[in-house]
This record gives C-alpha cells, sequence and structure tokens, in this order.
C-alpha cells in the first residue's frame, strides 16, 4: 500500500465514524470492505453472527500490548470534517488509547479478506445465524457434529429413462401410489407409470388445457407437482394451465378446478400443493404469494400469505411438503440474486419458522424453489436443482447430509421432484438426463 493510499484509508476512516464519508473521495472497492470494518466496531449483538465476526478479527489481529480495546459499548460525540457537530454514532471504548495506525493496520489487514466481496462476508459469518431462523431465530440449520448420513451408503437399486417408444424427458415431479407404482410428471407433458421395480408400466396425457390434458412444459418453463390422496385419486397440478385436475385410481377424470388470475379464491398463477390426508385438505400456493386451502373436491376453505420478502410472504414459492404433525413448509426461491427460504407454518398459517435458509453458504440454497419431501421419519429433503443438491435436513433442524454426494455412475444431474416409498427408499427425478433413480438410503434417525 502506497503513502498516499495510506492517507486516503484514513481520511476515509475518520470521516466514516464522524458520519460524512462521502466528504472523501475514494475508491469504492476500498470503502465497502472499511465500511464493514466500521460495523465490526459497532457493538453489534452478543452472541450473533457478526459479534463473532467482530471477535475473530480481534483476535487474530493481537497485537501484544497494544490491542486493549474493550467490548463495552458507550456513546461518544463525534466531529465530523470542517468542525461541523455529528451525530453521536456507537463505537468501541478504549480502555488505554489506541494508535491510529493500529486501526488502520487492522482494517487493511481485513482489507485483503474482504476485497472479494460478499464471498468474504461469508467466510466470517457462521451459518447457524444465516439460516433456518436466522439471526435471532426459534432454531439454526447448523451441520450436525456428527452427521448420520453417509453418502457411501447409498445403494442405486435401479434407473430408467422411460418407455422404449415414449422415453421421458425431463422428468420433473414424482409421486408414488397406493399400490406402489410410481407416477412421473414428464416436460412432454404426459405422466409415466412405473413399477416398484422400474417397469415401464404406460405413458398417459397429452399436451392441452382440457380434461386428462396438461401443460407442465411451455418450452420457456417446466413445473409440475403430483399428490395422492389415501383412497388412491391423483391431483395433478397442471402447472401453465394454473388449475388442479383431480383422477381416479383407473385414471378416470373426476373433477378439476383453478383458473388464472392473482385476486379471487382458486385462482392461481403456476400452483404447486400438497395434500394432509389426516385433515383431508389439499394445501396450495402459487406465483401471488398466497397459500389456497381446498378440501379433496376442490372447495375453497381459507388463505393466508402475500407477496413479498418478509416473514410469512413469498416471492416465487414452488416447493411445499406436510410434515405428520399438519405443519406446511413452504421453499421459496427468493428474488433473482437474492437468498432462497424455507419457511414453516402451523395447519392454518401461523408462522413457525421466520427468516429462512440463505443461499449463499451451502452453495445452492439459492436454488431451492421447486421440490421438498419428508422421509417416513420425519427428515426433509430439499431439492437444490442448480447445485445439483439435496439437502437433508432432520425433524430438529440439523443438516445431516446431501445426496447429491451420491457416487453413482450416472449420477442425479438437476435433481427435482421426490417420493419416498413405505420402505424409506427415494425415488429422485433427474431433469437434465432424463431419469428416473430408485436410491436405497441408509438408516436415518
Amino acid at each position: 500500500m502506497s503513502e498516499q493510499d495510506d492517507i486516503n484509508l484514513s481520511r476515509f476512516w475518520d470521516a466514516y465514524v464522524a458520519g460524512v464519508p462521502d466528504a472523501v473521495d475514494i475508491d469504492q472497492s476500498t470503502a465497502e470492505p472499511l465500511r464493514y470494518v466500521h460495523t465490526l466496531f459497532a457493538a453489534p449483538k452478543p452472541g450473533s453472527a457478526r459479534e463473532r465476526a467482530r471477535q475473530r478479527v480481534f483476535d487474530i489481529s493481537q497485537l501484544p500490548e497494544e490491542n486493549t480495546m474493550s467490548a463495552n459499548v458507550v456513546p461518544i460525540p463525534l466531529t465530523a470534517l470542517g468542525g461541523a457537530p455529528a451525530q453521536p454514532r456507537y463505537r468501541l471504548a478504549d480502555a488505554a488509547p489506541v494508535r491510529r495506525r493500529w486501526v488502520l493496520a487492522s482494517a487493511a489487514a481485513l482489507l485483503l479478506l474482504l476485497v472479494g466481496g460478499i464471498a468474504s462476508y461469508f467466510t466470517l459469518v457462521p451459518p447457524e445465524d444465516r439460516l433456518f431462523g436466522g439471526d435471532g431465530g426459534n432454531r439454526g440449520l447448523v451441520p450436525a457434529a456428527q452427521a448420520p448420513f453417509d453418502p457411501s451408503d447409498v445403494n442405486l437399486e435401479w434407473e430408467t429413462d422411460g418407455g422404449q417408444d415414449m422415453p421421458m424427458v425431463g422428468p420433473l415431479a414424482v409421486a408414488i401410489a397406493p399400490d406402489g407404482n410410481v407416477y412421473v410428471a414428464s416436460g412432454g407433458n404426459t405422466i409415466d407409470v412405473f413399477s416398484a421395480d422400474g417397469d415401464h408400466l404406460e405413458t398417459w396425457g397429452t399436451e392441452g388445457d382440457g380434461p386428462g390434458e396438461f401443460l407442465f412444459n411451455n418450452r420457456s418453463f417446466a413445473l409440475a407437482n403430483l399428490e395422492f390422496d389415501a383412497d388412491g385419486n391423483l391431483y395433478v397440478f397442471d402447472t401453465l394451465n394454473h388449475r388442479i385436475q383431480k383422477f381416479g385410481p383407473d385414471h378416470s377424470f373426476i373433477l378439476e378446478w383453478g383458473s388464472y388470475g392473482v385476486e379471487n379464491p382458486g385462482q392461481f398463477d403456476m400452483p404447486m400443493g400438497a395434500i394432509d390426508n389426516e385433515a383431508h385438505l389439499v394445501y396450495v400456493v402459487d406465483r401471488t404469494g398466497r397459500v389456497q386451502v381446498f378440501d379433496l373436491d376442490g372447495n375453497y376453505q381459507m388463505q393466508w400469505g402475500s407477496s413479498g420478502s418478509g416473514p410469512g410472504e413469498f416471492i416465487t414459492p414452488a416447493g411445499i411438503a406436510i410434515d405428520a404433525a399438519g405443519n406446511v413448509y413452504i421453499a421459496d426461491e427468493g428474488a433473482a440474486g437474492g437468498p432462497a427460504r424455507v419457511q414453516q407454518f402451523d395447519p392454518i398459517g401461523t408462522l413457525i419458522e421466520g427468516a429462512g435458509v440463505e443461499g449463499s453458504f451451502f452453495s445452492g440454497f439459492d436454488s431451492i424453489a421447486f421440490y421438498l419431501e419428508f422421509d417416513p421419519n420425519g427428515n426433509l429433503f430439499v431439492s437444490a436443482w442448480h447445485a445439483n443438491a439435496i439437502w437433508i435436513v432432520s425433524p430438529d433442524g440439523r443438516l445431516i447430509g446431501n445426496l447429491g454426494e451420491v457416487p453413482l455412475e450416472l449420477p442425479v444431474d438437476g435433481p427435482g421432484g421426490m417420493a419416498f416409498d413405505a420402505d424409506g427408499n427415494i425415488y429422485v427425478a433427474s431433469e437434465n438426463n432424463n431419469r428416473l433413480f430408485k436410491l436405497a438410503l441408509p438408516p436415518l434417525s
């Protein structure tokens, strides 16, 4: 660093703590890291990620007999450049004088870590304050100390690309019927049916907007979902037709409900849904940010939620699942480039887990959007399409593994929908390589 750079940093630091950083002309690539350094000095909440990051900076910057900065916070008057009084701000009190050079040296050292931008920030901030509940939330999604999931213990039972005459095209959603057959909604706007042994049984449906016709894929976007009720009726979330169709166990058409719209009950914008078979209810979330609840015959019951990024709000929700207690989990991929999250609600829409799951730390949560699924033991599986990851979260909110690390000969590429059979085997749609996998998992407590 040149002498002039050192002078500029000194002037910017004095101006920033005085509250007038714009009074000094300094390169923004230098200014932004220094602003972050200042936030570390600004007495963050005890126990927060920022407080631990601040403490880490002090620990690695320890200088013998010079670093005597106290963690006590006191308001002190500061004077702005030019002698004008500045608004009172907060900074760490000095138990003994600390030379400006020490502060600049610490800032310069930290600058080397921070000029890379956001990546360095996430290096400093541990994950537990940014995940499933956030800083000050109810609980954190943190890596378990001893992960019970070992990817090397996963066995590939079979894989298939569909029938010989009509191979699958971009499989999206997976559901298992009461008789054990596996149903897959395909980007070809059809539904493929397989036995539990992987034999292709039939392909039904066609592209269109009539009964028994589907529009899962419009060549620019593809999304679908399938759910069975306890009687074996199939509910097809016909996303791009903005409706739900209900079929009997023999695939006979029973009814449909929904149309495009963003205001009235029964109007949808790309609906996705899940069924609570204990309560006989269908939960539907769509791009309006609303969660609408219907009975199994499509009769409207209630709704909650709205568009936005606050608690109980959604920007681009899609993935939805219901646990054994009837709690509803909804994945929201968020705004472009923003953090994704999973919010948890009780059956009537009261928020339980508020701040959600941010994307950057686990490299792929920014692609949470499409599919969530619970295994028989209550572990939540989260499909992260762009990261080729399926994150496994225990019932107490701990990250216990990544199914995307399974060393298969033909790995899952673009994981989508998932389903579990009664034995705990998972069926995974692999959209990018047009495959359906059946995997036997090790025991997950």
